[in-house]
Parts: C-alpha cells; sequence; structure tokens
C-alpha cells in the first residue's frame, strides 16, 4: 500500500473507530448491567477507542503536533486501563485500577489542548468531561466510592468523553486549516 492511500485510510479510519466507540457505548448501556451484551459492546467499543486514539497519535504526530498526540497516546493507555477492568478484576481491586486510568486522562485531555485543528469550545469539552472523572478519582481515593450510588457520575463522565470523541471524528475528516501566526 502506499503513503498517499494510507494517509488517505487514516482520517477515516479514525472516525470509524471514534463513531464505533459511541455507538457501542450506546448498545452496550441499553443490556443488562454485567450481562454478556453490555459487557462485550463495552470491550469491542474500548479496543475501538484505543485504535482511534492510536491512529490519532500517528496522524498528530506526522503533522508535528507532538504534545497532542501524546495526548492521544496518554487516552490510550488510559482506556486500555479501562479495559483490562472490564471483566478481569475483583471490585476490591477495580476501584485502585479504575482511578489509575484517570489519572492518566488528565493529562491526556490538557495535551489534546495544544492542537488548534480542534476548536476552543471542542478542546474545552475535552477538559470538561474528565471533570466526573476526577469526582469519581477523588471518591475512590477517600474510600468513598460506592458503584450503586455513584454509578451515575461514571456514566456521565463515559457519556461526555464519547461525545467528544464523535466530534474528534468529524475533525479527523475535515481537513486542518493551517494558521499563519505562530503561537
Amino acid at each position: 500500500m502506499s503513503l498517499a492511500r494510507e494517509e488517505k485510510h487514516l482520517p477515516v479510519l479514525i472516525a470509524i473507530c471514534l463513531a464505533g466507540n459511541f455507538v457501542l457505548g450506546g448498545i452496550g448501556q441499553e443490556f443488562s448491567s454485567d450481562s454478556f451484551g453490555q459487557i462485550f459492546s463495552w470491550q469491542v467499543g474500548s479496543l475501538f477507542y484505543m485504535a482511534g486514539c492510536s491512529l490519532y497519535a500517528a496522524k498528530l504526530h506526522t503533522d508535528k503536533w507532538h504534545i497532542s498526540s501524546a495526548g492521544f497516546i496518554l487516552l490510550s493507555i488510559g482506556q486500555g486501563i479501562f479495559y483490562t477492568i472490564q471483566n478481569s478484576v475483583s471490585d476490591e481491586q477495580a476501584y485502585p485500577l479504575f482511578a489509575a486510568g484517570i489519572m492518566v486522562f488528565l493529562p491526556g485531555m490538557a495535551f489534546i489542548c495544544y492542537y488548534s485543528g480542534f476548536p476552543v469550545w471542542l478542546r474545552i469539552m475535552g477538559l470538561v468531561a474528565i471533570i466526573p472523572f476526577i469526582i469519581v478519582m477523588v471518591l475512590i481515593d477517600l474510600k468513598k466510592y460506592d458503584w450503586d450510588k455513584n454509578e451515575w457520575i461514571t456514566a456521565i463522565g463515559f457519556a461526555l468523553i464519547q461525545l467528544t470523541s464523535l466530534f474528534w471524528s468529524y475533525f479527523a475528516l475535515r481537513p486542518y486549516k493551517k494558521t499563519t501566526t505562530q503561537d
């Protein structure tokens, strides 16, 4: 495959992966809690998210947006932590691992803010999307997190992350307009 063809496919693959995560997140939510359908949908959605973030990192690195590229790498790592939690650890082990995944998302979203190919509102939306996760992380660290009572906070966080990534997929397909000013 030629480099030109690969670069032509890159934004399409990013959009497919991030939109796939968004769709599978919603599908998983429709199944009963901890059912095969929910777990499988969310696992495949996580794989799509990790692939989409990895591809975005490659795209931004090629375009010389190194800090933003690192942000997408961190998001992929954080999602990988969430992926390993699904169906693989006990509840006692899950909370500290979940908090560790959240910690990786914090600098990731901040680094993505360097990318001026996203409008300011989308960069802010990415930062706002991690606020529910920060609340969850604090509750976990204080040992006050109760999955049954606080699940809604986590659900809002994931919904905001998925919505943000859906907008990222749009901007992956839309060509970046280079600015003449140097920041």
